[in-house]
């Protein structure tokens, strides 16, 4: 979890390296929490799904630009946390302010 420390636009991105077995859709997700809205806010979303039942190795990139404000909180999420290889170099998130 990330708070926002200062108010101001931040480029938000996050990468995550899985593993895709069966016929199981992953989705990856950056969300946010603020104060000025009750319920989490998704603001970026990848989705994948192969129908193909052989164990394959891919990535789920995601970036963007927002407007975010002092205390703000920006995490991820993923909806099947057991695909994800724990290879600490191909799985990572982070924002930096523009």
């Amino acid at each position: 979890v990330l708070t926002i420390q200062q108010e101001g636009y931040y480029f938000v991105y996050s990468k995550i390296y899985f593993v895709e077995t069966h016929n199981i859709a992953h989705l990856h997700s950056v969300v946010r929490t603020t104060l000025r809205y009750p319920n989490d806010l998704v603001l970026l979303m990848s989705r994948e799904y192969r129908s193909n039942p052989a164990s394959v190795r891919t990535n789920s990139y995601v970036g963007g630009m927002f407007h975010l404000f002092k205390n703000d909180t920006i995490f991820v999420r993923v909806n099947n946390t057991r695909v994800i290889l724990t290879t600490p170099a191909e799985n990572y998130f982070g924002a930096y302010m523009v």
